[in-house]
């Protein structure tokens, strides 16, 4: 009996596998999804926050490496206040997964901010999860806001473990409370001053609430613009 010639072992192993993948048409799953710290300077160097996210798949497992190569890692986009500048996390294994394997693992992966990054609140633009067959999930911030997950974090020389909320709504009986009929004021800017400078601002969301988080312990108050 002849030996069979290594390239056709190659080439019937190639097509086992693409069999046994052909059934895959989900992507992956996350489970959690968290980062520290959330308040940062880069006003003097570069500073570093850490990503650790739980994610899941049900048969060719999260992205490392891609079938027969190429594809795009499971990553977490942010976005600075002007939109003007991003940073990105990517989570792939070996390197980053730290338990667990690619059909149920635990990955850390750092995100680094230069030096001289834009200051103010950076906000998550998405999440991206794929799997080794290249089945893709969209998580936008809306999403990720929905599943609990935290999604901004603060780039100020103003940072600190202190936070701030409100809301702007429309008083119509002016009793100063804001009853079930006062409904909340979108995109409003609010300002928040210290000694009669602006300190930063924020705009108000669709329910009128508003809130600026990871600020330094000092006295500050928001004004309504």
């Amino acid at each position: 009996m002849k030996p069979i010639p290594a390239f056709m072992l190659t080439l019937v192993a190639c097509i086992l596998v693409q069999t046994a993948y052909a059934q895959d048409t989900t992507p992956p799953n996350i489970l959690s999804f968290d980062f520290s710290p959330k308040s940062i300077d880069t006003a003097t160097s570069f500073q570093e926050i850490t990503f650790t996210v739980h994610l899941t798949d049900d048969l060719s497992g999260v992205w490392h490496g891609g079938l027969f190569g190429g594809g795009t890692p499971c990553q977490a986009q942010f976005i600075s206040p002007s939109g003007n500048q991003h940073a990105s996390v990517t989570f792939t294994s070996p390197d980053n997964l730290v338990s667990g394997s690619e059909l149920d693992g635990i990955y850390s992966s750092k995100m680094t901010l230069p030096r001289y990054s834009e200051q103010g609140i950076w906000k998550l633009s998405y999440l991206l999860l794929v799997d080794e067959v290249n089945n893709q999930k969209h998580i936008s911030r809306a999403d990720a806001t929905a599943l609990g997950f935290p999604t901004e974090f603060r780039n100020s020389q103003n940072s600190g473990s202190f936070c701030i909320s409100g809301s702007k709504f429309s008083d119509l009986n002016n009793n100063g409370l804001r009853d079930v009929a006062d409904l909340g004021v979108p995109d409003w800017t609010i300002e928040l001053m210290r000694d009669s400078n602006i300190v930063e601002t924020t705009v108000t969301g669709n329910d009128g609430s508003y809130s600026w988080i990871e600020l330094e312990m000092r006295e500050a108050s928001p004004e309504k613009k």
